[in-house]
């Protein structure tokens, strides 16, 4: 999950052109943060969303070769909506 992390930070400034934002006086919002992009391209890289429907994070853990924490946080994202 690190690496897919690192790569997330690498494509999107690289490839797509995204622009680091550091903005110490205003809230920018949490879709522009170079962290919150690069979590979101490994959580969605690691952990296919059809493959753990209706799994438990133990579950997805063990499926996807991540960490207990990433298959909590992805589990989360995924029950949002």
């Amino acid at each position: 999950m690190t690496i897919a992390h690192e790569v997330g930070h690498y494509f999107t400034l690289c490839f797509c052109g995204f622009k680091l934002q550091r903005n110490f006086n205003n809230k920018i919002p949490t879709y522009e943060t170079p962290e919150w992009q690069a979590k979101c391209f490994a959580g969605e890289l690691m952990i296919d969303i059809d493959l753990v429907k209706n799994k438990t994070p133990s579950e997805i853990a063990r499926l996807c070769g991540v960490t207990e924490a990433a298959a909590k946080y992805q589990y989360q994202k995924f029950n949002e909506h």
